[in-house]
């Protein structure tokens, strides 16, 4: 017995009779099916079976073993309710077993409701025939809403005799928002007199008339046969206390003007599984098309579940649905409170004129709740004045930490994420800085981070070195940019490695250059020993004499990807130096296959000078495919360790905080949500190498960058 707060537009003469009970205290079982095509119904897919329990107050209801189960206010509605979707008829009767229940409540004497032996309906509803309707085959009935609609019904056969009473009830209702579009229709029968309604015949047919609906609009029907098997009109006062075994078929109605047409909705992104924590928010999104296109313009329905049960679509609700009847990309559900009963399989049902489609479920899971823990400590850093500072702190913990940083002991405004960014730095903001980290499981506190403030100390980002394996016909991609004319020098080191104790060296490769449009400007196969000075004097190692290593200095100014290749495979380091010139080396890059272990991407680079300088690091694998790169790594993890071998950051999935900083130095956007890394962080002078690998030993294609920021 289906229990609906609606504005009823045609009601039955039973149906007001019915009303004048103002509540209802009842326990119901019941089958549900669905009806997609003219041949038949079939049981309902994502929970067939459930159970239900109703009350207008707050009550306790004890199952037929003595346990317990509250139930739950209903938002903006004066009930509560207890409803348990079942995937078998078996897993129901094991949950709520037939019986006597109990419920109990302080508005309320015991109330005992019997549901002593299955008494179902002995026939299914259905659909039996349209009169100015069709089936079509996205599993919608089209109907032609400029003329009636009469929809025939099978009869519920144990309707005069099983229990106390039969009841048919049928509900039709607007699926799509639209203020001129309100339409809910109603009807209840009843086999016997009950709240001074009369017994009527069963309902049959329903007719729809001419210009009640709206061209491309959906609606969605139910046909409800139920036994009430047991009735109670005495013990609480204007209210029915009662058991009910009940059958139901839903089925979804389109109007559709002859000659129009609506494409159906794909699902192209299905909702993802969550883990979150108790007391916390989880979402899940679903990204669709119809027609092959985003712009989703058309009216439609959307009805997200939770184990087979539809959530309603309550703004006041701890379920927030996001998405709307004039389109866009995307429906989002975010439930909102987590409670340990919020567990389970969430699906969403996208409805439009032209068809159905129902997502895969995704599961919401519970993390173990964990302390803060800090893994880096912010490092301090002495820097020139007028440039900026990021001072970065790693931790783990469960529910995600919050953030506060403190300079000298006192609150810094805004600094309330990992990474504490300081623009324009000058001598006031010079001191000791920490950050309080925080979760509902504890609190710590980082050590101090001394910022130091000088002035004109050089600073420089002078190089990028990459040391991968090189396989036949692969190519190694190096990139950098300049300001104004810089003098480059980049080197493609193969047999000289074998000095250095390195075994499998590549035997001869080559590297071209290119700039930004594409076009080679320089090559280089074996190198030239007038070269030898120029090494010297920038800390290049030297070449061995004769060797197949490949080196060239060019003057350069803007964008430039150096590509290195070459026959055979092995191991090559390339490297980029800033040689000289009026200019400045802005960023380096560096784009090959990741591998495993000793295969991974690595880049070395240099802070050099007096003063520390800030960069952007970003290890880029999924971004990558938009650009076309085929085989790139989905889950890329960067790691920055010191000349020494000590690690002093990492990350996983970057952080949209730092699109910004992206911007400011020319980067590429990032796609929100990515897989992608990035690091925000202000180094001292030293040595320093980024790595890159894939997460669960995962490979493919990536890319490193370092961009200085001013």
């Amino acid at each position: 017995m289906k229990m609906k707060c609606v504005a009823v537009v045609l009601l039955s003469l039973a149906t007001i009779g019915f009303l004048r009970a103002q509540s209802f205290y009842i326990v119901s079982k019941n089958q549900h099916f669905v009806q997609t095509s003219a041949a038949g119904v079939a049981a309902e897919p994502l929970a067939p079976f459930s159970f239900r329990a109703h009350t207008t107050t707050s009550a306790t209801l004890t199952l037929p073993d003595g346990s317990t189960a509250a139930l739950s206010a209903e938002p903006r509605k004066d009930d509560y309710r207890l409803d348990r979707k079942f995937a078998t008829k078996a897993a129901l009767d094991a949950a709520f077993p037939n019986g006597t229940y109990r419920m109990t409540g302080a508005a309320i004497p015991t109330l005992s409701l019997n549901l002593a032996a299955d008494n179902y309906p002995s026939t299914t509803p259905q659909l039996t025939s349209v009169t100015n309707g069709a089936w079509n085959s996205g599993g919608v009935l089209v109907v032609n809403p400029a003329q009636s609609v009469t929809l025939n019904f099978n009869t519920f056969s144990g309707y005069a005799t099983s229990g106390v009473a039969g009841l048919i009830n049928f509900y039709f209702g607007s699926m799509t928002n639209d203020g001129n579009d309100r339409v809910q229709l109603e009807v209840d029968t009843f086999s016997q007199p009950i709240f001074g309604a009369p017994a009527l015949p069963p309902l049959t047919t329903y007719t729809i008339p001419a210009g009640r609906l709206l061209s491309g609009r959906v609606y969605r029907a139910w046909l409800e046969f139920d036994t009430v098997s047991a009735i109670d009109t005495t013990s609480v006062a204007g209210s029915a206390v009662g058991a009910v075994y009940s059958k139901d078929l839903s089925f979804w109605v389109a109007a559709q003007s002859p000659g129009t047409s609506t494409p159906p909705p794909v699902i192209v992104t299905q909702p993802a599984s969550r883990t979150a924590v108790i007391g916390g928010s989880a979402t899940f999104t679903v990204d669709i098309t119809a027609g092959g296109t985003r712009e989703f313009n058309m009216p439609f329905s959307f009805n997200w579940s939770v184990n087979g049960r539809e959530i309603d679509n309550d703004p006041n609700s701890k379920y927030l649905i996001s998405g709307g009847s004039t389109g866009g990309m995307g429906f989002n559900l975010t439930i909102n409170s987590l409670t340990a009963a919020d567990a389970g399989d969430y699906a969403v049902t996208i409805v439009t004129a032209g068809g159905i489609a129902t997502s895969s479920p995704a599961t919401l899971s519970f993390a173990t709740s964990s302390a803060p823990a800090i893994t880096a400590q912010p490092r301090g850093a002495t820097v020139n004045a007028g440039t900026t500072v990021a001072l970065t702190v790693a931790v783990t913990g469960t529910p995600t930490p919050s953030y506060q940083w403190r300079k000298d002991g006192s609150i810094v405004p805004g600094g309330t994420a990992d990474t504490l960014v300081l623009s324009n730095i000058a001598a006031a903001n010079a001191g000791n800085y920490t950050v309080v980290v925080s979760n509902p499981s504890g609190t710590i506190t980082s050590n101090a981070a001394a910022v130091n403030v000088t002035s004109d100390q050089p600073s420089q980002l002078p190089n990028l070195s990459v040391r991968t394996n090189l396989a036949t016909g692969q190519t190694l991609f190096v990139g950098f940019s300049t300001i104004g004319s810089k003098t480059m020098l980049v080197r493609a080191v193969g047999p000289t490695l074998a000095g250095f104790g390195l075994t499998g060296t590549h035997p001869d490769p080559v590297v071209e250059l290119y700039n930004s449009g594409a076009v080679k400007i320089d090559e280089n196969n074996d190198w030239n020993s007038a070269l030898t000075t120029v090494f010297a004097s920038n800390g290049a190692f030297p070449l061995l004499a004769g060797s197949k290593d490949a080196a060239l200095q060019r003057a350069c100014s803007g964008a430039y990807t150096a590509q290195i290749r070459g026959a055979g495979t092995g191991v090559v380091l390339v490297e980029a130096y800033d040689t000289g010139g009026t200019g400045k080396l802005m960023n380096v890059s560096a784009r090959n296959q990741v591998g495993t272990d000793d295969n991974i991407l690595m880049a070395g680079f240099v802070v050099q000078g007096g003063a520390a300088k800030t960069l952007l690091i970003r290890g880029v694998g999924a971004k990558l495919a938009e650009f076309g790169v085929s085989g790139v790594l989905a889950d890329p993890k960067l790691e920055i360790y010191t000349g020494a071998g000590v690690k002093i950051a990492e990350n996983d999935n970057w952080n949209a905080l730092l699109q910004s900083v992206a911007r400011s130095v020319g980067a590429f956007d990032l796609t929100p949500n990515s897989r992608d890394a990035a690091l925000l962080m202000t180094l001292a002078p030293g040595d320093y190498t980024a790595q890159i690998s894939g997460i669960g030993r995962t490979t493919g294609e990536a890319l490193v960058e370092v961009y200085e920021v001013p």
